[in-house]
């Protein structure tokens, strides 16, 4: 009869341990089945490969291509650096496309969704993939289909299709190393200041600088962002309000800003054609004295 409870008792608690153990790895078990309905069209696509990329936003076609490892557009027929960031940030949403649960199949319903003719175009040399970019449920998240596809989704990252219109690089990147820099001479309005490092420290007009005003000066030129770019303007007759002489390692870079009107200035660099349009605000922090460095 001890015998008979006894074996009563271990099988009653191996079916507590079973029951146990299915709770516990539930959550786990579910998690993998789901995993293994969602389809990820894209994840093994090489995103190096990509060598061409077509926005088609508003009517508006964007053309940016990949140059030497670069990113490029032409905008009037002159070649313009591509926002980097931008770029990129699109062909991860690319590779982290996941098909789970469909929304639509009709494709009547496609414009209901706006997925009609807003779209991406990702080319390599073999192939090229379409993604149709809809309406927005929220800050990050879009409706998409693909290529010839019928059915209807939701992605992420999708949504600088629809809100950018413009995809140039408008950083100036006059410094590219900050810790190479050994020189920088400023001029404007006849005066003229020159920082330069001695081993450990600055010397402004051979006077000992204080590091933490000319890290900030520094960084002020690393982030120098322009507002727009200016074709054909006519500057060769113009002397510049503000002149700076960058000394990077071996590299001597100039920049030359003329004053366009109250509210922006004209920046020509010696380091490439383009000329860039910045705000007044941004160029007046430019202009320091040798007091700025000092006190």
């Amino acid at each position: 009869m001890r015998k008979k409870v006894k074996n009563r008792i271990v099988i009653l608690g191996l079916i507590t341990l079973l029951i146990f153990l299915f709770f516990l790895f539930q959550e786990k078990i579910t998690y993998l089945i789901s995993q293994k309905e969602i389809n990820y069209p894209f994840k093994k696509f090489n995103k190096s490969e990509i060598n061409k990329i077509v926005i088609e936003n508003k009517n508006k076609t964007t053309e940016i291509y990949k140059k030497n490892d670069s990113w490029y557009l032409k905008q009037q027929q002159k070649e313009l650096r591509a926002n980097k960031e931008k770029v990129e940030k699109i062909i991860d949403a690319l590779t982290e496309i996941k098909k789970t649960e469909i929304v639509s199949k009709n494709k009547n319903k496609h414009q209901d969704f706006g997925i009609d003719k807003n779209k991406v175009i990702f080319f390599n040399k073999k192939e090229k993939i379409i993604v149709y970019v809809g309406n927005s449920i929220d800050l990050n998240t879009n409706y998409i289909r693909l290529d010839n596809e019928d059915d209807v989704f939701l992605a992420e990252n999708f949504g600088d299709v629809l809100t950018t219109d413009d995809w140039r690089d408008l950083n100036i990147n006059l410094i590219k190393n900050q810790e190479n820099i050994q020189k920088i001479e400023l001029s404007f309005d006849e005066k003229k200041l020159i920082l330069k490092k001695e081993k450990d420290y600055w010397q402004i007009n051979q006077k000992k600088a204080k590091k933490d005003r000319v890290d900030f000066f520094i960084n002020d030129l690393t982030t120098l962002k322009a507002n727009d770019i200016v074709f054909s303007p006519s500057l060769s007759d113009i002397n510049p309000s503000i002149m700076i002489i960058i000394q990077e390692k071996n590299q001597i870079k100039k920049a030359e800003f003329f004053e366009k009107d109250k509210d922006n200035y004209l920046l020509k660099t010696s380091f490439n054609d383009v000329i860039y349009q910045i705000s007044s605000p941004s160029v007046s922090f430019l202009k320091k004295e040798e007091s700025d460095f000092i006190q």
